[in-house]
Formats: C-alpha cells, structure tokens, sequence
C-alpha cells in the first residue's frame, strides 16, 4: 500500500474517506431501497447490505470499513467474479444496494465478467476499488502502476458510471451523484476507483443525501388517455405481458389486472408470478399463447418489464393478432419493443416511466 504521512485519525475524529464510502453505501440502501423480489422473512435491524470482498493490501482500508459498519455486513469470496454475482443476487432479491470491494490492477480486471449480467438483471451495486496514486504511477507500487496501462479504467465503458476519484474534495460532488444514480428503479452499476493515498484521509463534509429527493418519471394525463382509448377503443380484449421487471410488484399488478379485466400471460423470467396465466413465451415456454390470444379476441397488449428479446418471445412473428394494437412501458427510452418481431408492423404507443408509477396511474382511471 503506498505511503503516506498523514496520521490515520482515531475513532473520535472525523470519518477517513473509506468508512465515509461505506456509510454512503449504507445510507444509500436504504434511501433507494426498491420493492424485494425475495418474499420472504427479512431480519428487522439487521445488514442492510452485503460488501463482497478480495482481500489484498491496498483495499484493506476499504475492508476494515466495511468490517466495522454496523448496517453492513462483509462476505469474502476467492474471486472478484464471484464478489459482483453474489452483489447481484443479494441485490435483486432484498432490493437493496450492495457493495463489491476489489483488488488493484488484475483484481479489477476480474470483477468485469459478472458486470454486463448485473446491469442487465437491473442489479445495484458499488464497486469500490484501490489504485496506485497519481505520484508513484510507473514505480510499481502495487500491481497497476504502469504509464501506458492504465488497468483500473479497464472495461470502463461496461459500467453505469465510472468515477475515477482524483482527491478527497471532489467527494461531496460524488456522492451527489451516487445518490442520483441509485435513485434509478432499474438498478445501477457504479465503479469508483480511489487512489490508496487517500483512503485514509479525513473525508470533508459530505452532502445530507436524504435531503436529496429524486422524483421518478411518471406518465402524464395524457399518455394516460391515450393507453385508455387502445384498451377501450379496439372493440376486445387487453392482455398484459409481465417480464422479469414485474416481480417487485406482484401484489399492485394482481390489483391492475382485476381492475382492467384484462387476462395475462409472461416471459420465462417471469414465470408464476400471477395465478392464472395463459401460459409462458420465449425459451421453455409453456401454452399455446398465440393461440389463446386469438380466442379471446385480444386487441391491446400491454408489456411491462420486459423488452421483448429473442429469449423473452420477442421473435415471435406470429405471437399476436394482426389487428392487435401493443403498449410498451419502460423506463429506459432506448428498449423500443417495436424492434421486435412480435411487435413490428402493429401500432405501438411507447411509454418512458417507472413501471410502479404506471401501474398506480391506471389504476386510478
């Protein structure tokens, strides 16, 4: 670990840059907490998040941080691959942040498999990793230090953000930021690499992050209107498709589709989420759903949590009925089911929103 001469304050001062990280991580979990896939029994005061670790020299602030923080709870594994999977898991299932702490130089490189997975499955994860401070660049003082390699903005591009901290004054910026990013319902993927040169020095004053609200984008009136004239309009049935972004809501959608009359069917990953299903599309899936479709005279398909991908039974020409008019809801403007072959060719209303903040939306017309 690179040298450095100012003094480690004790536990009466003010909090080194480590344990600030790991308490905004802390309060972070709670403050962008979003609805548990796991039903089960959660422990009242218990962990709020997990900090999956590697343990080597120069994160051992960063571990000891996480060691001693009441709210978290530390878990070594043997690889960083193995850190960021179980961030994953953790995360979807109690709907909370989590924290992967990896090595310098080839330690970060190992964490990169497992972060196109944890983006894709809408996880929310820091990833805190040490680097070889600015002054000893190319003096080999732990693994990565080398002028024309610079490892730890390796596979940058792969994350959400990543955030190269410089020094310690640029943290209350920083961590404004981080609040806003995990505020996102979709999940966030977030790698801030820290010189190990000030790991250990007082963190100045950050910003009070539940002073810092973040409003979810919500459909207007009249996009709202306009999803009722398709369902009321097309003379037929409406049907939802629920994907893997329904689970968190399993209750409110139960109430949805009472209150439209509306039938329902889902993608592999969604699979049982809903009594009563016409059946399940995609790979392994289960009921003749087009069939089905047909039969009940659907006319208005709206697909929620899902962006219609091959595996998902987006590639399915013949999925709906010709004069079937489709509403797509998610919150990333970029996922357009229309490039699916399910949906191309029919008309189709897309809507930028939070899928929670649709759902009550509806319910209220």
């Amino acid at each position: 670990m690179a040298a450095d001469s100012r003094r480690r304050p004790t536990a009466s001062d003010t909090p080194i840059v480590a344990e600030a990280l790991l308490d905004v991580a802390a309060r972070l979990s709670d403050l962008c907490a979003r609805p548990p896939r796991w039903q089960g029994e959660h422990r009242a005061g218990g962990a709020g998040s997990c900090a999956f670790f590697l343990i080597s020299a120069a994160s051992v602030h960063l571990v000891e941080a996480a060691v001693a923080h009441p709210r978290i709870r530390a878990v070594d594994v043997s690889v960083e691959t193995q850190g960021v999977f179980g961030a994953i898991e953790a995360s979807i299932a109690t709907g909370r942040l989590q924290v992967v702490i990896g090595g310098s130089g080839p330690g970060t490189m190992g964490l990169l498999p497992a972060i196109p997975g944890a983006r894709s499955q809408g996880a929310s994860i820091l990833v805190l990793t040490p680097r070889t401070p600015a002054p000893l660049v190319g003096a080999y003082d732990i693994q990565e230090s080398s002028y024309f390699h610079p490892l730890h903005a390796v596979g940058a591009e792969l994350y959400d953000a990543f955030v190269p901290l410089g020094d310690e004054t640029e943290l209350p910026r920083v961590v404004t930021r981080l609040r806003h990013l995990f505020a996102r319902p979709q999940g966030s993927v977030v790698h801030v690499s820290v010189p190990t040169n000030i790991l250990a020095r007082p963190c100045p004053r950050l910003p009070a992050l539940d002073s810092i609200e973040v409003a979810l984008p919500a459909p207007s009136a009249a996009t709202v209107r306009r999803v009722a004239e398709l369902m009321d309009g097309s003379g037929g049935r409406t049907a939802l498709l629920l994907g893997n972004g329904c689970v968190p809501y399993r209750p409110r959608l139960a109430e949805l589709v009472r209150h439209l009359g509306a039938v329902h069917f889902s993608t592999p990953a969604a699979v049982g989420i809903l009594p009563g299903s016409l059946g399940v599309i995609g790979n392994a899936g289960s009921g003749d759903v087009p069939r089905r479709l047909r039969e009940l005279d659907v006319r208005c398909l709206i697909a929620l949590g899902t962006r219609l991908g091959t595996a998902s039974g987006g590639a399915n020409a013949d999925l709906l009925p010709d004069d079937c008019s489709v509403v797509h809801v998610d919150l990333d403007a970029g996922a357009v089911a229309g490039n699916a072959m399910a949906t191309r060719n029919r008309p189709l209303l897309s809507v930028t929103a939070d899928l929670g903040e649709f759902i009550d939306a509806l319910m209220q017309r």
